[in-house]
């Protein structure tokens, strides 16, 4: 039920860890949220460690006040999309989509800052930020990474046939298809409130 102190260790094996008391009350507030056990993926990483797997040099890992995490069953969405709503304007979240399932994990750290960031490929490690929305809104010629992982999900959901990174006018008839099964307002941009219905469906 609660986490342990050797979950949070660096992979290298050292004794030392680092561990932010903020990160752990966000952390089992998600657990508790879910209800299901939590795999912390990445810690507390060693400055040398950090450097050897290619991390920033500015890596809140490094000074424990990150964690990347896996819930088990649940899709990484849902679980990013909890984490926003407990940070607010504050700490740094990374979602890690790889496909229509749960394969993924998100990145969560207790910066006093706010930092949101998708990534939609294992490789390359490169990822898209923003600084002022969770998910920004969908509408036709939008690309980008949060485009891609909700052509993922629109196709889990029988909306799409294929998955694209651009949003195409097939793309726009999939969201207002979706808009108009969840009763929003059927525009064919996939704003906030289509979000919040999307990710209550997986």
């Amino acid at each position: 039920k609660n986490f342990k102190v050797k979950e949070f260790r660096c992979k290298d094996g050292s004794d030392k860890i680092l561990i932010d008391s903020e990160l752990v009350r966000i952390l089992q507030q998600i657990r508790n949220y879910f209800d299901k056990a939590i795999t912390i993926t990445s810690g507390y990483r060693t400055e040398s460690y950090n450097k050897s797997i290619g991390g920033s040099s500015n890596s809140m890992h490094v000074r424990g006040k990150a964690a990347d995490i896996q819930v088990s069953g649940v899709d990484p969405i849902k679980v990013a999309a909890y984490a926003d709503k407990i940070l607010g304007d504050r700490g740094g979240i990374e979602l890690a989509s790889y496909g229509e399932g749960t394969d993924g994990y998100v990145h969560i750290d207790v910066r006093t800052s706010k930092w949101r960031a998708i990534r939609s490929t294992r490789t390359p490690s490169t990822y898209t930020s923003y600084y002022d929305k969770w998910l920004p809104a969908v509408k036709m010629g939008s690309s980008g990474r949060h485009v891609t992982i909700l052509s993922r999900k629109l196709k889990k959901l029988g909306y799409l046939k294929t998955a694209t990174n651009t949003c195409s006018s097939l793309m726009v008839s999939a969201i207002k298809k979706f808009q108009t099964a969840e009763s929003l307002s059927v525009d064919g941009v996939f704003g906030a409130k289509s979000w919040n219905a999307l990710i209550e469906k997986l």
